[in-house]
């Protein structure tokens, strides 16, 4: 039989429980409760005795194992469960650690892997400028050398010539009245004329006036000149390379810087030619003028 009581199910079965001499029939009844099912017994006979009591107390038993038995069952499973969470949380907990420390390493080893590509591209660009620089070294080299030889057989050359000169010049003698100066010889001469006039002298002579290369030969001239003043070389022409009047040699030669900024010469006239005052010193007069002169050959 089945009821509800206080809004909950229960259910009437009966059972045979045997005693000492009489069988007797009991009913029982199984009720939820908060903590599970409550078991009650009903006897047809009330004068039991004995058998009330020990029906009464499993009653108790089976009233305890139906309020208690559940909750502790289910409790245990509640522990499982949670202890299986737990793993799970920190197993999932170590599985992100590992992964964010994976994930560390592998962006330190591709920084580290770009900065040693880096530093190998600027290795390689460093190498390529260099063996760029060695190639034009190389070239640089070989050049020198090639103008090495033949700044070598130039000066051979040059000595050939010299031991030749020299030879020239040891067998060449100046005529007489002329005096010796390395390779030329030199006159000067005894009375004073026009500058043109004294060219021409010269000319007759197989020279012409003095052409003066550096200052030694500028030296020796104003000891020939013996505090004297006589013309030279040196006149105002026209100049096809600076395209204008200027000093040139009676060889068409250009005045040197030299002695252009060391004597500081003017002119004011075309027809103006240089002599050499008694102090060794240039001076510029107009050709008109009378002077000594000197000559060379």
């Amino acid at each position: 039989m089945s009821s509800k009581v206080d809004g909950s199910d229960w259910e009437e079965r009966k059972v045979a429980i045997y005693g000492n001499s009489n069988d007797e029939e009991v009913y029982y009844s199984c009720q939820p409760t908060g903590t599970g099912k409550k078991i009650y017994g009903i006897w047809k006979d009330q004068h039991f005795g004995e058998q009330h009591s020990l029906l009464t107390d499993a009653f108790q038993k089976l009233n305890t194992f139906a309020s208690e038995g559940p909750q502790t069952q289910s409790h245990s499973a509640v522990q499982k469960e949670w202890r299986t969470l737990l793993c799970l949380k920190v197993l999932c907990v170590l599985t992100a650690a590992g992964i964010i420390a994976l994930s560390i390493c592998y962006l330190l080893l591709s920084l580290e892997n770009n900065k040693m590509n880096n530093s190998y591209n600027q290795l390689q660009t460093k190498l390529s400028v260099m063996m760029v620089n060695n190639s034009r070294l190389e070239d640089e080299i070989k050049q020198l050398r090639d103008e090495n030889e033949v700044v070598t057989i130039d000066h051979r050359r040059l000595q050939d010539d010299m031991k030749n000169l020299k030879i020239k010049t040891d067998n060449k003698k100046c005529r007489n009245g002329w005096m010796r100066f390395g390779c030329s010889c030199y006159l000067k001469s005894t009375f004073t004329t026009s500058w043109d006039k004294s060219r021409s002298d010269c000319q007759n002579k197989g020279s012409d006036l003095v052409i003066i290369d550096d200052e030694e030969e500028q030296g020796f001239i104003t000891k020939l000149n013996q505090n004297g003043e006589s013309w030279i070389g040196l006149e105002v022409g026209w100049s096809t390379q600076k395209e204008k009047y200027d000093w040139k040699w009676v060889d068409g030669s250009q005045l040197t810087e030299i002695f252009e900024k060391k004597e500081k010469i003017e002119f004011t006239d075309y027809n103006t030619a240089v002599y050499l005052n008694a102090e060794g010193k240039w001076k510029s007069l107009p050709k008109t003028r009378h002077k000594t002169f000197i000559c060379e050959i």
